[in-house]
């Protein structure tokens, strides 16, 4: 069932009201913390290079897994692993691309990059 904001002043049961402000609470916070995100790298690349900033970050996260999921790490096949490099590789270079830019655009230009 599609429940937009338009609806929450139209009819509709209180479900579908609590269901749309529980989904623009949603909408609202994945926008800051893309928007935090955004300024964490901004801050990051004056004092480190972006490779060294995205080595860290996938660094982490892959240590961080590991971590959460060594028991299920066993079962993971070959061709799962392929699929799995390629998206981190295309999510690196959308990363990198990023940090470039935070780095070498005008401060006027970054948020529209």
């Amino acid at each position: 069932m599609d429940v937009t904001t338009a609806e929450i002043g139209g009819e509709g049961s209180m479900e579908q009201k609590k269901q749309a402000v529980l989904v623009d609470a949603a909408l609202f916070l994945t926008a800051a913390i893309w928007g935090f995100g955004f300024l964490a790298g901004a801050g990051a690349v004056v004092s480190f290079p972006p490779f060294m900033i995205l080595a860290m970050r996938y660094g982490g996260a892959m240590l961080l897994m590991l971590l959460s999921f060594h028991k299920y790490a066993r079962n993971v096949s070959v061709a799962d692993i392929k699929k799995c490099i390629c998206l981190g590789v295309i999510q690196f270079v959308g990363a990198a691309m990023q940090l470039i830019a935070l780095k070498l655009l005008p401060l006027a230009n970054k948020p529209f990059w």
